[in-house]
């Protein structure tokens, strides 16, 4: 009978944890600000201006993280992001581009992606000028950062494989995103 009831409070206890860390909160900054729309428009009327920039050597999940961005983003605005890699592009604050991974830009821009503060599937979603910055500590972190923007620009929310929310929206601002995601749940 103590076997029993062992097991039903560790039953319990795994229950909580899995209850606990499906439920996180929605990425903020630490102050709980509002992400304030700039006067750029990441689409507007099913155009883009917007390219996506990654590495010249992107991994699998980057490559990932890009299509998914590539599909929901289209699905959102019916605008078409396009890809182009960092080599021989000049950090400059005024171009319209959306860097995924690790690339020559981010690091440009200075925005930190600490392993041991990130973990393995912390994420990074920041903007710096016109340019929006997804990555994270390492490439599963990006994949997350790529559902975080989706999350708070489209209301972004998948239920299974074939299931998925998603706002269609004619006109999308740039946002002022400072989010640090420490990802409690793992991909």
């Amino acid at each position: 009978m103590k076997r029993l009831k062992g097991i039903a409070v560790l039953l319990a206890v795994v229950l909580v944890a899995t209850c606990l860390g499906a439920c996180k909160k929605d990425p903020v900054s630490a102050d709980g600000d509002v992400w304030e729309e700039t006067d750029t428009y990441l689409a507007r009327g099913g155009f883009t201006d917007y390219r996506i920039v990654t590495s010249t050597a992107p991994t699998s999940y980057e490559q990932f993280a890009v299509s998914e961005l590539q599909e929901f983003f289209h699905m959102a605005t019916g605008a078409t992001l396009r890809e182009i890699t960092d080599e021989g592009l000049a950090y400059d604050e005024s171009q319209k581009w959306i860097s995924v991974g690790d690339t020559s830009l981010a690091a440009s821009a200075g925005v930190d992606t600490p392993y041991d503060v990130l973990g393995r599937d912390g994420a990074r979603v920041v903007t710096k000028g016109n340019i929006l910055i997804l990555t994270g500590a390492t490439d599963r972190g990006t994949v997350n950062a790529v559902y975080d923007f989706l999350h708070e620009t489209f209301g972004y929310e998948c239920y299974a494989p074939d299931e998925i929310k998603i706002d269609v929206k004619d006109v999308v601002r740039l946002r002022n995103f400072n989010i640090t995601d420490l990802s409690l749940i793992h991909i």
